[in-house]
């Protein structure tokens, strides 16, 4: 499907509807990459009965605009709710059904900036880059002096290497050769993307949906410290953090993506089952502004009073 972005950019994105579906998946991809790189991702969503909806973010894939640009980062969410909008007017998706969104790596900092509006039930985060390990993000007080806007424009590195992403040779070697993954990307959306990151910060973010977290021990790209940090720091209704030993920056296409495989499925079961719970509870919320069971409050030092910590935390090594 190709549909208008606010202005006027056509982002390309799929759908793949499972019989009788349970739920609904919202994919945002990472850094260079597209939606292509999910088919397997979709497979076994499709396996646990979850419709599967992809997008081409900006500048990537097979969506329109300069390659690896964004003029800023939050153009991303104005994107987002385009796409959510031309799904429903497409009756592509149920509102009837459970919406999760899930992002990947920079995926994942767009879909905690997007979350509220997305209207979605749970939140899946794989690699989110809270923190990136590149000596390019100390460039960041450099840049946000500003630039002429054809150096805005500039393409620079992305410096990500199929060996940093997987153990797997086979893994590799399709990052490698994949025609539409972008190796550059342009100043503005690096500052962009910094500038994100920055704002997470001293935040302590409350969501009162299930959230679930996906991390590899040894990822070389974004700092496994950070997310580990992160995800501790998060309020939920319901919180699952899952850090994978050995695991690089891709925990799906990674030597243990068997067991990533698994517990993911088993958490979109989880969100199926307590969705008409959640709904219940949507009901009794109505009454405040600010408590909404779809709602996500981003806090500098106080801790929402609203979020339930009903928190299970599953790892794949034992925590000290």
């Amino acid at each position: 499907m190709i549909f208008s972005a606010d202005d006027g950019t056509k982002p390309f994105s799929r759908s793949l509807l499972a019989d009788d579906a349970r739920g609904e998946l919202l994919v945002i991809h990472g850094l260079g990459e597209h939606s292509g790189r999910y088919e397997e991702f979709s497979a076994h969503a499709l396996k646990a009965g979850w419709s599967v909806h992809l997008l081409d973010l900006r500048g990537h894939g097979r969506s329109e605009g300069l390659g690896g640009h964004a003029d800023n980062f939050r153009v991303f969410q104005g994107d987002l709710l385009a796409w959510l909008a031309a799904l429903e007017r497409e009756s592509l998706l149920d509102e009837r059904l459970p919406r999760v969104v899930f992002g990947h790596s920079m995926g994942g900092l767009i879909a905690l900036e997007a979350f509220t509006p997305l209207k979605a039930s749970a939140l899946a985060l794989s690699a989110p880059a809270v923190a990136i390990l590149s000596h390019f993000a100390q460039a960041k007080p450099l840049l946000d002096f500003g630039l002429p806007a054809m150096l805005e424009r500039l393409h620079v590195p992305t410096g990500l290497k199929p060996e940093a992403l997987s153990r797997d040779p086979e893994e590799q070697k399709a990052y490698a050769r994949d025609p539409l993954v972008r190796k550059n990307l342009t100043i503005a959306l690096f500052r962009g993307m910094l500038g994100a990151m920055e704002g997470l910060r001293g935040q302590v973010m409350a969501f009162e949906v299930p959230v679930a977290v996906f991390f590899g021990e040894a990822d070389p790209i974004v700092d496994p410290r950070a997310m580990r940090k992160f995800a501790n720091s998060l309020e939920a209704q319901d919180k699952e953090v899952h850090e994978f030993r050995g695991c690089l920056h891709e925990v799906f296409h990674d030597l243990k993506k068997a067991e990533a495989y698994a517990r993911f499925e088993k958490w979109l079961k989880k969100c199926a089952d307590q969705q008409p719970q959640q709904k219940q509870q949507s009901k009794k919320s109505k009454s405040s502004a600010k408590s909404s069971a779809r709602g996500v409050i981003a806090k500098a030092t106080s801790r929402s009073p609203r979020a339930k910590k009903a928190i299970s935390t599953s790892t794949s090594k034992k925590r000290r």
